[in-house]
This record gives structure tokens, C-alpha cells and sequence, in this order.
């Protein structure tokens, strides 16, 4: 039997909608929805399986969804209260925060369907429930196949430029080559 670390997913929810105001920012239903399940994701790679709230996603045409937190925000848009959650939680929500809050909803979407299972829980207007744990057992292998195979890993640091938000690399120069100039 798999537990969840907190009662509901609108708490969650709540907490990433607060977040953003903090920063004021306005967030996106469907960034909200990419959000929710990273959170989702990310805790149960981290805790061996077990789930972050009790939710189900599907897949949809942006990334993957909460259906339930969906329906509830477009019929009664600023529903939702902050509730008091744990330290642990909160601290590895601003870890989630951190990490992916910057990103604009086409590049937390774009990510989102170039990492995960995607194109199979996607295949057209299909409502598939995605399963967490099978998912995080593929990545878990993908991952493992990466470093075995020595893949130089990148860690993506999102900035705020007079544009935008901005994916940060390394520099590196092109090389010249023995052109006669």
C-alpha cells in the first residue's frame, strides 16, 4: 500500500499558487498542473515509490495534469487557501520551486514531454492515467543506462533577464579551424 507525505493535492496546489504571488507572479492553470506533477514525480524518486499526495494525473496536449484540480480552478478560479504543511514538504516544494518556478509554461511543457513517457500516455485525446510508480521505475533505468553509459549530466539554471526567464549553460567557444585567414 503506498502512502502520501501530505492529505490532499489542493494543499499542494495551494502552496504553488501562494509561491508564485510571493514572487509576483502570475501562474498558469497549466503550469500549476506541469508543477503538480514534477512535485509528484520528483518526491517519489527521492522516497523510494512513495507519493508526494494523493492524486491521479493524465496526460493532455501541455504536459500532464491533475484532472480534478483542473475542473475546480476554471469553474472557481482563487478557490484555494494556503494550509499549514509540514517543514519537510515545504522545503522540498521550494526545492521544486526553485528549480522549475522561472520556466515558462512552453519549456516546463517542452521538458516535460522530452523526459517522460509522454508520446505513450499521449497518443491522441485519450484521458490515461498515469501510473507514478511505473513511471519513476522508467526513469530510474533511464537513468541508470545514462550513467553507466557516461553521459555528462547538466544541471539547467533558470535566471531572469529583461526578456524573460533564460536557461543558463557553460560557455563554450566554438573552435576555429585552420582556415588560411
Amino acid at each position: 500500500m503506498n502512502t502520501s507525505a501530505v492529505d490532499s493535492s489542493l494543499d499542494i496546489a495551494a502552496w504553488f499558487i501562494a509561491r508564485a504571488q510571493k514572487d509576483e507572479w502570475f501562474l498558469e492553470n497549466e503550469k500549476l498542473q506541469n508543477l503538480l506533477f514534477l512535485s509528484q514525480l520528483h518526491y517519489a524518486l527521492q522516497n523510494n515509490g512513495r507519493i508526494l499526495m494523493p492524486s491521479l494525473f493524465t496526460a493532455n496536449r501541455y504536459g500532464f495534469q491533475e484532472p480534478n484540480i483542473a475542473k475546480l480552478l476554471k469553474t472557481v478560479p482563487n478557490c484555494l487557501t494556503a494550509s499549514r504543511l509540514p517543514a519537510e514538504i515545504v522545503s522540498f516544494l521550494e526545492k521544486i520551486w526553485k528549480i522549475y518556478g522561472a520556466m515558462s509554461l512552453k519549456q516546463l511543457a517542452n521538458m516535460i514531454k522530452q523526459q517522460t513517457s509522454y508520446p505513450e500516455l499521449y497518443p491522441s485525446d485519450t484521458k490515461i492515467i498515469v501510473e507514478i510508480n511505473s513511471l519513476v521505475e522508467k526513469l530510474k533505468t533511464q537513468s541508470k543506462i545514462e550513467r553507466t553509459t557516461k553521459l555528462k549530466e547538466t544541471e539547467k539554471k533558470v535566471l531572469i533577464s529583461q526578456n524573460g526567464p533564460v536557461v543558463v549553460s557553460k560557455w563554450q567557444p566554438r573552435k576555429l579551424g585552420n582556415g588560411g585567414n
